[in-house]
């Protein structure tokens, strides 16, 4: 290919040649003539001529570049297909100097071409700079420019983590990560953990604030000052930090901003375990600071929308409530009139979401409203900052036909325990006379089972049948629901439904027993041990006793996962902390050994390290 480019030129050249010695212009030229002073006369005939020459040659060799110059950065044809990334080659300055200039010069050469579009927007410089530098990036090597000089005495992190690529789109081998230091020393604290539950084929990133007067109230809407990548199997290190005090986030970015700390709602996120974070000696080591990754709100729980909404009153939070949690809640409505609050329930489909069935409200009044005593699935209570909620009362008509929305068992349900209790999700409250005529339960198609009831909120009623279930039993349930309807008498949408679900086989139980290991003192009643089926929707939890001991009496055989937390509230519930009010999350860990469960047999002195 080197080849053709240097005969496009020698081309081009020699039609330069041609069109000089055709035209006499080495006599007529200053350039080339031995009297500079003689005069250039060229008409336009000679002007075109020597011009066309010129394009031929240059033409061609511009094209040939140009398709040289793209061929080089796209992927070759044939042979196999490029999996490996690219690998750091060398650094200018080198990694870890000291005493360098406040206005060095900044390279990084790899072992081959690097995407340009990864290499923007993705450097993270620490401290932060305040101007963005130039990237300027040619082929294998990116160069760093500043546009400001750096600070005396100073360590400096320049940090791209993962986020190069090549034109395969193959990140980097390893982190990218250069660091050096403008005074005498070079600041050696390190934050190392594990990052669990990530995503398959999701990279994580570890974001690092350091307190400066204090921690400011949103995290989210900061730029963190170090980073750090996650490996694939969750570890990570955060090098080369001060002295000071830090507060950590795990992270899975969206794919398109691969190395931006802009978390959304829908993104994964992990709150440190730990409370204080304190790098106190230059060359100090924080290891264990662990992450569970978990769907985390980005805003303190509160009210946000009180709406009337099919002649009931539509509330928005912010936070997710289980149905549970509106037994021991009150709501209070303020206005004109006797507003009365009959019922309440959470729609299953929605779980931000309430309704109220309220009495007494009068069309075009406006009111506020007052909740106490609800909490959303982490335990917090709405902060309402002493905004009231006010809403425009308006009467609208009714036409939505309730339903049947969700159940527990499924419908076609398998392994449902003998003792667990029967739910069914409504999409508003229906009225009903009985409901031991209305809603059956059979064994075998045939057989009645006698149920207890009561409803969990305004639309979930639960039946708890007065006997276990039998073990590896089908059983039916029936809804004769064709005179059911709706406030607003709106029947229900179908007149009769019929639902399945088999109960599991006692006899293949296995059994797990063993003994969890600390390292330090803990209050073991208060860790939850857990363990999860790899290939069906089955999970277990208990308490081990005050000695660290445990034990599972009903397992389908299978692999099983185990995890353990340490829960100081006592819910039962993995609690995974809270970016606003900040709050950290519950200590956690992941079990990296799979456990092996057989029929009638027990799995014993299993140790868990915890």
């Amino acid at each position: 290919m080197r080849r053709i480019v240097r005969n496009s030129w020698i081309l081009c050249w020699k039609n330069f040649i041609k069109s000089a010695k055709n035209w006499r212009l080495f006599d007529r030229s200053p350039f080339f003539s031995i009297n500079p002073n003689e005069e250039i006369l060229l008409n336009w005939t000679e002007k075109k001529w020597i011009l066309i020459q010129w394009f031929q040659g240059g033409l061609v060799a511009g094209v040939i570049v140009a398709l040289v110059g793209c061929a080089a950065q796209g992927q070759p044809g044939g042979g196999p297909v490029d999996v490996i990334g690219p690998r750091l080659v060398s650094v200018i300055p080198e990694n870890g100097s000291i005493r360098v200039t406040l206005k060095p010069k900044i390279e990084l050469t790899f072992s081959e071409t690097i995407n340009p579009r990864s290499a923007e927007g993705t450097l993270i410089v620490s401290p932060h700079l305040k101007t963005t530098p130039v990237i300027k990036t040619n082929r294998k090597k990116i160069t760093i420019k500043l546009l400001e000089p750096l600070q005396s005495n100073r360590t400096y992190i320049f940090s791209y983590a993962r986020n190069l690529q090549d034109f395969q789109k193959n990140p980097t081998v390893e982190d990218i990560k250069l660091a050096f230091s403008t005074g005498d020393s070079l600041d050696e604290g390190k934050i190392s953990g594990i990052v669990y539950q990530i995503p398959e084929k999701k990279p994580a990133m570890i974001w690092v604030f350091r307190k400066q007067i204090a921690f400011p109230d949103s995290l989210p809407s900061q730029k963190p000052d170090y980073a750090a990548a996650v490996t694939g199997s969750g570890f990570y290190e955060v090098s080369n930090l001060p002295v000071g005090e830090y507060r950590l986030i795990a992270h899975v970015p969206p794919a398109a901003k691969p190395g931006t700390f802009f978390p959304m709602e829908e993104d994964p996120l992990g709150i440190q375990q730990t409370k204080n974070i304190v790098i106190r000696h230059r060359n100090d080591t924080a290891i264990g600071i662990n992450f569970r990754l978990d769907k985390i709100s980005l805003r303190p729980f509160r009210l946000l929308t009180a709406v009337p909404t099919n002649n009931a009153l539509e509330l928005n939070f912010t936070s997710s409530i289980p149905d549970t949690n509106l037994k021991n809640a009150a709501f209070h409505i303020i206005g004109s009139g006797t507003p009365n609050v009959l019922k309440t329930w959470a729609d299953a489909g929605s779980p931000k979401q309430v309704f109220l069935q309220v009495d007494g409200l009068i069309p075009d009044s406006t009111y506020s409203i007052a909740i106490r005593n609800l909490f959303d699935e982490t335990g917090d209570h709405p902060a309402l900052d002493n905004r009231p909620i006010r809403f425009t009362w308006r009467v609208q008509t009714d036409t939505l036909k309730p339903r049947l929305i969700k159940t527990n068992p499924l419908n076609r349900g398998k392994n449902f325990g003998s003792t667990d209790p029967i739910v069914l999700d409504f999409s508003e409250p229906i009225i009903l006379d009985s409901i031991q005529q209305k809603i059956l339960l059979f064994e075998s198609d045939s057989i009645n089972v006698p149920t207890a009831d009561r409803w969990l909120d305004g639309n979930s009623l639960v039946l708890t049948p007065m006997e276990p279930l039998k073990s590896n039993s089908n059983y039916t349930i029936k809804l004769l629901c064709q005179k059911w309807k709706d406030a607003a008498d709106n029947f229900f949408k179908d007149s009769v439904i019929t639902q399945t679900f088999s109960t599991i086989d006692v006899n293949q139980f296995g059994s797990l027993s063993g003994i969890v290991k600390t390292s330090t003192t803990i209050d073991f009643k208060k860790l939850i041990v857990a363990v999860q089926s790899s290939t069906e929707n089955f999970q277990r939890q208990t308490h081990p006793d005050s000695t660290g001991k445990f034990v599972f009496l009903s397992l389908l055989p299978g692999k099983y996962s185990a995890r353990i937390w340490f829960d100081p509230n006592g819910d039962e519930v993995y609690d995974a902390g809270r970016m606003i009010p900040y709050r950290i999350a519950e200590p956690y860990k992941d079990l990296p050994n799979m456990i092996t469960i057989r029929s009638r047999w027990e799995t014993a002195e299993v140790e868990l390290n915890y």
